[in-house]
C-alpha cells in the first residue's frame, strides 16, 4: 500500500488535508466531486470516491475467437456491465451456441439480452442480497455435498455441483473487485480490505478442491483411501468453520491434524504400492492435495479483531 503523508491545515475552525493528485486523477475527481468517508474503531480513516449510478453502467466490445473466454473474464472481473460479443467469421451459429453454453455453465448473473448475425449482447446483472461471505458459504456447502457424494459412491450429479460452485467462485471474484473499485470498504461492516483478500484466496482453494473431488467421484474404490478421505472431510469442515467464524484457536489445530494425516497417508501409500494399485494411489494424492488446500485456508484465519490491527499496521 502506497503511503502519503499530509499535514493538517486549519481553516475556519476545521482541519483539512489535501488529497493525493494521483488518486484524484485516477477517479477523475475535482472541485464539487463527492467522496465517502468512514472510520473504524481502530482510528483508521477511509476515503473512497462516490460512484455516480449513471456512470456505473459500462460497456465493452470483444471479438469472438479462440481467446473469447479470456477476453470475457477480463471485462467481467473489471466490473463491465454490458459486454458485446462480435462475430467476424461467418457463419456465427457455432460460436453463438458456445457462448450460450458458456453463460449457462459458468455464470449466474449474466444473460444474453440481444442477438443478431453480427454478435450478441451479454449483460451482467447486479444481484441484491448476495455478498462475498454468502458466496463463500455457499461454496463451502457445495464442497461438503461433493465430499458426501464421493464417500457414498454417488458420481451422478457431481458435474452439476462443480459447475454450480464455479458460478459462485466467479461471482465471488467479481464482488471482491467491485467492492475494491467502488470503495465499498468505506461503509462495509462485515468485510474489511484484508479480509476481502483472504476470501479471494480461500475461495480459490475451494474451487480447486471441487476439481479434485470431481475426479475422485469416479475412481474411489479402495477402502483404505476412502477412510482417509473421510478424515480429510472432517478436517476440511473444521477449517471452513474456523475461517467463517474467525476462530483462530480452532484453526491452528489443523497443524497437528495435518502432520497426523501425512503419517496416515504414508501407511496407506505403502499398502497401495505393495498391491500395485496405482489408480487408488492417484486418489490418495488427490486427497493429500485437498488436505494442503485446507491447511492453506487455516493459515488465513486471523481471529476476531486481528483484521483491524493488521489494517492499522498497513496504514
Amino acid at each position: 500500500m502506497e503511503k502519503k503523508v499530509r499535514r493538517l491545515h486549519k481553516i475556519s475552525g476545521s482541519l483539512l488535508i489535501s488529497l493525493p493528485k494521483q488518486w484524484t486523477d485516477q477517479y477523475k475527481l475535482g472541485k464539487g466531486s463527492s467522496v465517502e468517508i468512514g472510520f473504524k474503531e481502530d482510528g483508521t480513516l477511509m476515503v473512497a470516491p462516490v460512484i455516480d449510478d449513471k456512470k456505473k453502467r459500462t460497456e465493452a466490445n470483444i471479438v469472438y475467437d479462440k481467446f473469447f473466454v479470456r477476453r470475457f473474464f477480463k471485462e467481467y472481473f473489471s466490473g463491465t456491465d454490458i459486454i458485446k460479443v462480435i462475430f467476424n467469421d461467418k457463419p456465427a451459429g457455432e460460436g453463438k451456441r458456445k457462448v450460450y453454453e458458456f453463460v449457462q455453465d459458468s455464470l449466474m448473473n449474466v444473460h444474453v439480452t440481444e442477438e443478431s448475425q453480427q454478435g450478441m449482447v451479454l449483460q451482467n446483472f447486479r444481484m441484491e442480497g448476495i455478498s462475498v461471505k454468502s458466496c463463500f458459504q455457499r461454496m463451502g456447502h457445495i464442497v461438503s455435498s461433493m465430499f458426501e457424494s464421493v464417500l457414498d459412491d454417488e458420481a451422478e450429479g457431481m458435474e452439476d455441483k462443480e459447475r454450480n460452485l464455479t458460478k459462485f467462485y466467479y461471482m465471488t471474484i467479481r464482488l471482491i473487485r467491485q467492492y475494491l473499485q467502488e470503495g465499498g470498504y468505506v461503509y462495509a461492516q462485515d468485510v474489511s480490505l484484508i479480509e476481502a483478500m483472504d476470501y479471494r484466496l480461500a475461495s480459490e482453494k475451494l474451487e480447486r478442491t471441487a476439481d479434485e473431488l470431481k475426479s475422485l467421484s469416479a475412481n474411489m474404490q479402495n477402502d483404505g483411501v476412502k477412510d482417509f478421505c473421510k478424515k480429510v472431510h472432517y478436517d476440511y469442515s473444521s477449517v471452513l468453520s474456523s475461517f467463517i467464524n474467525q476462530d483462530f484457536d480452532r484453526a491452528i489445530q489443523m497443524w497437528d491434524s495435518y502432520r497426523k494425516r501425512l503419517k496416515e497417508a504414508e501407511s496407506v501409500k505403502g499398502r497401495l504400492l505393495r498391491a500395485k494399485d496405482f489408480k487408488s494411489m492417484e486418489c490418495l494424492m488427490s486427497c493429500l492435495r485437498i488436505l494442503d488446500y485446507a491447511k492453506d485456508i487455516s493459515n488465513l484465519v486471523r481471529g476476531k479483531g486481528e483484521k483491524e490491527k493488521l489494517l492499522k499496521h498497513e496504514e
